[in-house]
């Protein structure tokens, strides 16, 4: 889209009140109607007028973030007449929103991708205006979830800003279950993607704290078998074969190895998911000893590393806190009507 045609799509009749944009294109001057700008979002409606500011103040380049505007600045010396300032926000998310305000209901987009669905989901968060979008929003959602698995963490944003409080679970789960870590630190996605920057508040700090525990835990199974022959200071092996403890111990020891996984690595340091780790761990496999005498040693090769394993996972718990509980029925009930934003 050009930057004309552009501009052409942020004019809203005879709008009164100009928003400044940002778009690949450049910056764009919107001309929207405050009148319906201030129905659609209380906090538009004290962008467009605020109790601080009086009739008349005198002009200043000066700009402050009001502690309440969630985003969008407004020059702190402005007359009347002065642009609102959104060029933090997505223009294309911008773009869906605007004309829903202003009724252009047949411009209104029937199929959002996961992208854009995200962008429009911190906009209505940002502004409290989630109810703006009910008559659309279920097929909306119903088409982003037929899309390409591995947006878990936008979905889980999207699922938290429109009240979908068992997608919100299902993602949840699946973020912790399946993303990686990489060597900074950094919370990964299942396309090894970093996690984007606007998520639900706490989420990704109860990820973070079950995928380590969860993590320490997966790792402490093949630790306890080698820790079993380290600590002995007798033969381990029922048939007291020294060759057969060696064989043991060493097949733990090098099965972790192979996959760059030390015994004393941290669970900060381990790049895999918590579903790849469990793995890696209940495959671990122990070769067994043979001798002439008393054949292969079954039982001392025996290993309970997957049974374990599923004892961790059945274990690990959910990173879902009241809190987002409380969040989503509050925007469920914004989009039924029956709690005003």
């Amino acid at each position: 889209m050009s930057s004309s045609e552009l501009k052409s799509s942020f004019s809203f009749g005879s709008g009164d009140t100009r928003l400044l944009v940002s778009s690949p294109e450049g910056e764009i001057t919107a001309a929207v109607s405050s009148h319906a700008m201030s129905l659609a979002s209380p906090i538009w409606k004290k962008f467009i007028s605020p109790p601080w500011r009086p009739f008349q103040i005198i002009k200043t380049n000066k700009t402050s973030r009001s502690e309440e505007d969630g985003g969008a600045r407004l020059s702190s010396g402005t007359q009347l007449d002065e642009p609102l300032d959104f060029r933090e926000d997505d223009a294309d998310a911008l773009l869906l929103i605007l004309p829903i305000v202003h009724l252009d209901f047949i411009s209104v987009k029937k199929r959002l991708s996961v992208e854009e669905l995200y962008n429009l989901a911190i906009l209505c968060d940002k502004y409290d205006c989630v109810h703006l979008i009910k008559p659309w929003v279920d097929e909306w959602f119903r088409d982003a979830e037929l899309q390409i698995v591995g947006e878990s963490a936008k979905r889980l944003f999207i699922a938290w800003s429109f009240g979908r409080t068992e997608r919100f679970r299902i993602a949840a789960s699946v973020l912790l279950m399946q993303s990686g870590m990489d060597e900074t630190g950094q919370l990964l996605d299942l396309k090894g993607q970093a996690i984007p920057e606007v998520m639900p508040p706490g989420i990704i700090e109860e990820i973070m704290s079950l995928r380590r525990t969860a993590i320490e835990n997966l790792l402490e199974i093949p630790r306890r078998r080698i820790k079993s022959y380290k600590d002995s200071k007798t033969t381990v092996c029922r048939y007291s074969r020294p060759g057969c403890d060696a064989i043991i111990y060493g097949s733990v020891i090098r099965g972790l190895d192979l996959r760059n996984l030390h015994p004393d690595i941290k669970p900060e340091d381990v790049p895999l998911s918590i579903t790849a780790l469990a793995e890696v761990i209940s495959k671990l496999e122990i070769y067994p000893y043979y001798s002439a005498n008393r054949g292969v040693h079954d039982n001392c090769s025996l290993s309970d590393f997957a049974s374990a394993t599923a004892s961790v996972l059945s274990n690990i718990g959910s990173p879902v806190l009241e809190s987002h509980l409380r969040h989503m029925k509050e925007q469920s009930r914004k989009l039924l009507g029956e709690l005003d934003p």
